[in-house]
């Protein structure tokens, strides 16, 4: 995507830590095999703020690298969460993190799905490309799945 070793240093800390909050969340929670309640779900998405706090005393993290957890749920139309951010008022980190994030959860078997194949997975991130989640980033992920 052409960013530099320097961004890309800190995408790499960002993704590490990006659900670092979930420490937070009750296990009944996470491991839910049913569909959450409101209030599940409202804790669930408390675990962007709760792990931005868990970082900020941290002196080796910057604001960019905060980014990961604060911006990993945000979407291009304002529709995520925690802060319902538009297009450009997400980061790179932010947008690339969400992708990622989207692509590990319907790639990875979970306690209530299957994990999907990731033609099926890609398409399900280009039926919102630029609506939710950013066609370029979109691209560079299927780029580089297709030389693994």
């Amino acid at each position: 995507m052409g960013y530099d070793d320097n961004f890309t240093d800190t995408i790499e800390i960002a993704s590490l830590i990006h659900d670092i909050g979930k420490i937070g969340i009750p296990d009944e929670i996470l491991n839910k095999k049913d569909k959450l309640t409101e209030e599940e779900f409202s804790i669930i998405k408390s675990h962007t703020t709760l792990g931005a706090e868990i970082l900020s005393d941290v002196d080796l993290i910057n604001s960019q690298i905060l980014n990961g957890p604060l911006e990993h749920h945000e979407k291009l139309d304002g529709t995520g969460y925690p802060y319902g951010k538009k297009d450009d008022q997400i980061s790179d980190i932010g947008k690339i993190l969400s992708v990622a994030d989207i692509y590990d959860a319907l790639t990875t078997e979970r306690p209530y799905k299957k994990a999907w194949n990731k033609e099926d997975a890609i398409s399900f991130l280009r039926k919102d490309q630029d609506i939710k989640h950013s066609k370029k980033v979109i691209d560079a992920l299927e780029s580089f799945l297709s030389k693994i």
